[in-house]
């Protein structure tokens, strides 16, 4: 097994390198295709840049995970995804070369390199404004991609900032349309459920969200794009919140300040033209990309004469997300490893990154290398830093062994020198004590002996997993008794571990679950706050005497949670649940485990997930 990134070879069998974190592959080859280093990866595929034997001219190489080559489900997609975007004859959608199944049954998809950045880095945050100039370079090019989809019969449903790509070429900047991983065709409808989530929730339509909205076309990708253009001109997103659930109930809700009260002095024809967008009925938006793009023409030309006939201003790489870098060097090129002056250029773009994502959670996103290479199609990952990987199948301080989990379409894990996501807290691990008493351990079978155990730095989600996030990650519609504020209950094991691997993330070990619940306050001796005499789980964080110092709510007296240990016929759930009285205390305590079949349907089990903590570069 060969590594693109130190270029090591390994064992057979071995899936990532032990060095770097990166994906192994079967040899430097992919097809015909000479791969030169790792670009980005994601949790569905990794992008590389490789050279092209034929021509000797340099290209971008998506591939399918090994674990996700393996689903036929993610297979299809794959393809469909090779098939919507070689279909399209259109500068403004990258370009597709090539398409194969490797003698391994590895598929790959060879596209275009490109060469610039996304618009996330162009976004200013207020007082400073993106120039109208650039807003309408890249909403027209934007607009054009999006109108050979759309007549093409195909919907993207995951535009956002990070998949529109402003890229540099010999004729100037021209904005190109990225990841059609999730887009639907006319011909393959049937891949996923019509209402299921399937895109970035700040930037969904209502009735991508919820199955009784309406269907899914053109207009949803019309209001994607009034999302867009919302933020280019506002700096700010209009569903802006901490947490996803937050975003979901806004979207629905319509809460947000029209574009007028957040920038003033615009025409009147754009302030319009951003409400038809994102209009919530799906009838009241512009019917497709050429209509929009017709219309915004239109209110362009109500801009003052000396705003249209500006030049546009090139971007300087002093708004939103850092400096712009330049291409690589011949010698970084050839090495496949940047020297001194691209590290320190890297370091100041994720610093950068971070200051943005702290100022505007509801588009944070895993930060971006200073080498701004991309090919479309790895979601939210085709420009990333190479990330550490959460691995589910890799524990510590645990008791029993864990079936790897499954990772289709997750979400890139977090990226070296980023801080701990909004939802999640960072913990620093240690040695600690885990278990219960001698006297307790003969009263409960489940219980385990107090021992010493370690466990090292890693995330946890600050809250249960709610019901509505759990449709999202699982890519179903929410239920009607949903709501954005309770959490998910009869959750089953493997549902808990898809909507954490589909996050990116993974189950919690019972060591560190506990490791997270002995650092309350309220823990006094073995005893946690219970909450008995109730008939149903609270809002998440609602209680605030249920939250530990470092902010980790609902550990105990909510919902019983699932973890990583266990086996195959009993897995290990933690926590005390809103139905555990005085009868058994010590089922309420840091230290209560339940052995439970991974299929109870169970009203008290809900999930919390973790991740590993982020490396940090030195």
């Amino acid at each position: 097994m060969y590594c693109p990134v130190c270029r090591s070879e390994y064992p057979e069998g071995w899936k990532r390198c032990p060095t770097d974190e990166a994906q192994l592959l079967r040899g430097p080859t992919v097809g015909k295709y000479k791969i030169d280093r790792v670009i980005g990866q994601g949790g569905m595929g990794a992008v590389y840049r490789a050279e092209n034997p034929d021509t000797q001219t340099q290209v971008a190489v998506k591939l399918l995970h090994g674990g996700s080559a393996g689903q036929e489900q993610a297979r299809a997609r794959f393809q469909r995804e090779a098939a919507a975007v070689a279909a399209l004859r259109t500068r403004h959608v990258v370009s597709i070369h090539d398409f194969g199944n490797d003698v391994d049954g590895t598929l790959y998809l060879v596209m275009e390199l490109l060469e610039g950045h996304t618009l996330r880095k162009e976004i200013a945050r207020p007082p400073d404004a993106m120039p109208i100039g650039r807003v309408n370079l890249v909403l027209d090019g934007v607009l054009r991609g999006l109108g050979a989809a759309h007549r093409a019969g195909i919907v993207h449903r995951d535009l956002k900032p990070e998949n529109v790509f402003i890229a540099r070429t010999d004729d100037g900047e021209v904005t190109k349309l990225l990841d059609f991983g999730v887009a639907r065709t006319a011909a393959a409808t049937t891949l996923t459920q019509s209402g299921a989530l399937m895109g970035t929730p700040a930037y969904m339509a209502p009735e991508q969200i919820a199955g009784n909205r309406g269907e899914i076309g053109p207009w949803s990708d019309v209001y994607a794009v009034g999302v867009i253009l919302y933020e280019m001109l506002a700096g700010v997103a209009p569903f802006a919140a901490d947490s996803m659930t937050e975003i979901l109930s806004k979207v629905l809700s319509r809460d947000l300040a029209p574009l007028r009260s957040v920038r003033a002095g615009l025409p009147e024809a754009v302030y319009q033209l951003c409400e038809r967008a994102l209009a919530d009925a799906a009838g009241d938006r512009f019917a497709d990309a050429d209509a929009m793009r017709d219309a915004w023409a239109a209110a362009f030309a109500t801009f003052p004469a000396d705003v249209r006939a500006a030049p546009v201003p090139r971007f300087g790489g002093d708004r939103g997300g850092g400096e712009m870098a330049s291409a690589p060097t011949a010698a970084a090129t050839a090495s496949g490893t940047p020297g001194p002056e691209r590290r320190r250029e890297r370091q100041q773009d994720l610093r950068s990154q971070d200051r943005s994502a702290a100022e505007h959670p509801s588009t944070r996103t895993p930060s971006r290398r200073g080498l701004l290479v991309a090919a479309g199609g790895v979601a939210a990952a085709v420009v990333s830093v190479i990330a550490v990987t959460g691995r589910s199948g890799q524990h510590r301080g645990t008791t029993a062994p864990i079936d790897a989990a499954p990772a289709l379409d997750a979400a890139p894990a977090l990226p070296l020198d980023a801080g701990p996501p909004l939802d999640m807290v960072a913990l620093p691990g240690g040695a600690f004590t885990m278990g219960s008493p001698p006297d307790v351990v003969k009263r409960y079978p489940s219980a385990l002996a107090a021992q010493t155990t370690e466990v090292a730095a890693f995330l946890l989600d600050r809250h249960e997993m709610t019901a509505i996030e759990l449709a999202s990650a699982l890519g179903r519609a929410p239920g009607p008794n949903d709501q954005p504020d309770l959490p998910a209950r009869a959750v089953t094991w493997a549902d808990a571990q898809r909507a954490c691997a589909a996050l990116g993330k993974r189950l919690p070990t019972e060591a560190e679950w506990e490791y997270a619940a002995r650092r309350s306050p309220l823990a006094i001796g073995d005893a946690v706050l219970r909450r008995p005499g109730v008939d149903g789980p609270a809002a998440v964080g609602s209680h605030p005497g249920d939250c530990t110092t470092d902010g980790v709510c609902d550990l105990l007296g909510n919902l019983m949670e699932w973890t990583s240990d266990g086996t195959p016929a009993a897995r290990i759930a933690r926590g005390a649940s809103y139905g555990v009285g005085p009868i058994d205390p010590w089922y309420a305590t840091v230290a209560a485990r339940t052995a439970v079949p991974p299929d109870r349907v169970d009203p008290e089990l809900g999930v919390r997930c973790a991740a590993d903590a982020p490396r940090r570069t030195r």
